[in-house]
Parts: C-alpha cells; structure tokens; sequence
C-alpha cells in the first residue's frame, strides 16, 4: 500500500525549523506508537491504522497529526507566541489545514469554533504543541493536505528581528513597519470586515459556530455596512433628483 507524510505537516516542520534552528525536537511526533496505535488517534495511519470516523477517499496511508516540542531556544519566543499565531489564524479562516490544536492542557478545534477548552486526555500535551490536520483526496489545492503556503510563522519571527528604523522615509507611515506592510494590514482587516459582514448576513456556518462574542463583530460589521450602503442609496437619489429637476425659467 502506498503512504505518504502530508505536504501540509512537512511545510509546518520546515517552517519552524527555519524559524527556530536550534529548537528542541526531543519531543517532536508524527506516527503513533504502540498506545496511539490501541486506540482512535490521528497520529495512525488512516488506511492501515485506527483513525476512527476520520478517513479520506484515497488508499494512500497518511498520518494527520504532528507533535512539534515546545522549547524553542530562541530569545523572545515561546511556543505560546506560535499558538497564538495559529488561532488567529484558524479563527480568521484564512488557516483551513488544521482542525484540531492541543497544548498546555488546553484543546481547540474548529468543531467547537476553536473556544479554548481542558483537555482531559491522558497526556496532556505539556511538552510540546499538538497539531490534527484535515483529510481530503486529490493531488491538487482543494485538497487541504497539499496546501504548503507558509502559516505565518516565520514572517513573524523576521518581523520581529527588524531593526526599528531611525526615522520614516514617509512622514505619513509609522516607523514601526513599511508602508506596503501596512497597506498589507489594512487590506487584511477591510477583507476581513467584509467577510464578517457577509457571515453574519448569510447565517453561514462559520457565523453559527463562532463563539457568541464573534458573532457580535460579526453583526456589527454586516450593521455597519448596511448603513453605509443605505446612506449612499439615499445619496444617489438625491443626486438624481438634483440633476434631473426641471430648470427655472426667469420669464415666468
């Protein structure tokens, strides 16, 4: 039978080794062993292993989950500042390859609108961050195990080695960042804004399994737009009106 690891687990992997050289890796973990293997765990092989109600459509064996140590020997770092990361990004729907984080006692998973939960399994996952990802089938980007765009990262941890500049070269940006990285971050957060919006205004699945807090943000974004949308509406008719009136005529 032929069996693979994932392009999504070997992107993470390349991405923190890059990130963090001379990270511990003493705890890290991709296949199970002989007590993963007694009972349902996403660190078995899913065609030849116990997976449980999690599957594919291939007969390719693969493994979909990943142990990554939490010592990260790098000043100013912690494996909490990666979490971090991660959520932002699994909450935003911009990361769809994981479903399921462990760390520290603690479990999220997007079945439950990633909400911070105790774990309550037999390892506790202390020493290092636990990582499940989602199945699919196919050989192209649809399938979420062969997505390998970075997760974020390693941009972080360069940004955060950047040198603060001694004064703007534009008076108009801040000094902390660039002005395309700031472009960048207003670009996020307007598309952002919008999906919002359009999540709360569709009752999408992704409004009805976010937290109630969420939603709230959500509400108000797709508010917010309606108003803005409302106020142009009545712009554009006045606009009309005021072109379309009939001329005065002084001889009358």
């Amino acid at each position: 039978m032929a069996s693979r690891r994932l392009p999504a687990i070997i992107a993470f992997e390349n991405e923190m080794n890059t990130a963090f050289p001379d990270r511990d890796r003493s705890s890290d973990g991709e296949v199970g062993d002989a007590r993963h293997a007694e009972s349902v765990s996403n660190h078995n092989r899913d065609e030849s292993g116990n997976t449980g109600r999690w599957h594919d459509a291939d007969k390719i064996d693969e493994v979909h989950a990943r142990d990554t140590d939490r010592d990260l020997r790098k000043a100013g770092w912690t494996m909490e500042m990666v979490l971090a990361i991660l959520l932002d990004r699994v909450r935003r729907n911009i990361e769809r390859r994981i479903t399921e984080i462990i760390f520290d006692g603690y479990i999220y998973t997007k079945a439950r609108g990633w909400t911070k939960r105790k774990y309550t399994g037999h390892n506790k996952h202390d020493k290092h961050l636990h990582l499940s990802y989602a199945y699919g089938s196919g050989s192209g980007q649809d399938n979420p195990e062969n997505i390998t765009t970075p997760y974020g990262i390693l941009a972080a941890v360069r940004a955060s080695e950047k040198p603060a500049k001694s004064a703007p070269t534009d008076p108009r940006w801040s000094d902390m960042a660039t002005e395309q990285e700031l472009k960048n971050t207003v670009r996020e957060a307007i598309s952002e804004f919008f999906w919002d919006a359009y999540n709360a205004s569709q009752n999408t699945d992704a409004y009805k399994k976010a937290s109630p807090e969420r939603q709230k943000i959500m509400r108000n974004a797709r508010d917010t737009v309606a108003a803005v949308a409302a106020d142009d509406i009545r712009g554009a008719i006045d606009r009309i009106d005021a072109n379309t009136k009939p001329a005065s005529n002084p001889g009358q």
